[in-house]
């Protein structure tokens, strides 16, 4: 593809934005970090110079984990675990998806996120070609502005 784009958004797709405390997590459905860095470059290469990559922020889950009735006797459950790395701006978040009728599991599923923060997080997108900008004052968006 050729194409340049004033703005790329990503709203839950191959990356986004996490608030943990008060802190930004980058994450990536590309659990291998090589792989979430290619992505990046890929995105800078497709936005014109000045151009927005706008991730949207997903509030951090305190009580995610536990079950909740949804109703024709069906339960959603969800479990997450965390996978430090050596790496201490690195980590794998799991999240165990599980739907329940009768005490049975019916249907699951296991996301697997990479989560980078830190200075590792403001290097790697400053190598990727891009400047923080904002996070929105509703909290929403976390805006990086193409630089190079």
């Amino acid at each position: 593809m050729q194409e340049s784009f004033d703005g790329i958004y990503s709203h839950g797709g191959p990356a986004g934005v996490c608030r943990v405390g008060k802190d930004y997590h980058l994450y990536s459905f590309l659990p291998n970090f090589e792989d979430t860095v290619k992505m990046l470059n890929n995105i800078a290469c497709h936005l014109v110079e000045g151009g927005l990559f706008v991730l949207n922020i997903q509030a951090e889950e305190i009580d995610a984990d536990g079950e909740q009735e949804i109703g024709n006797g069906i339960v959603y459950a969800q479990q997450k675990h965390l996978d430090f790395l050596e790496n201490k701006e690195m980590y794998f978040w799991e999240t165990d998806y599980r739907f329940k009728k009768q005490g049975r599991i019916v249907a699951s599923d296991r996301h697997k996120f990479l989560m980078v923060y830190g200075q590792l997080l403001e290097d790697t997108m400053k190598a990727a070609g891009f400047k923080w900008k904002e996070a929105t004052p509703d909290d929403l968006y976390m805006v990086y502005k193409k630089v190079m």
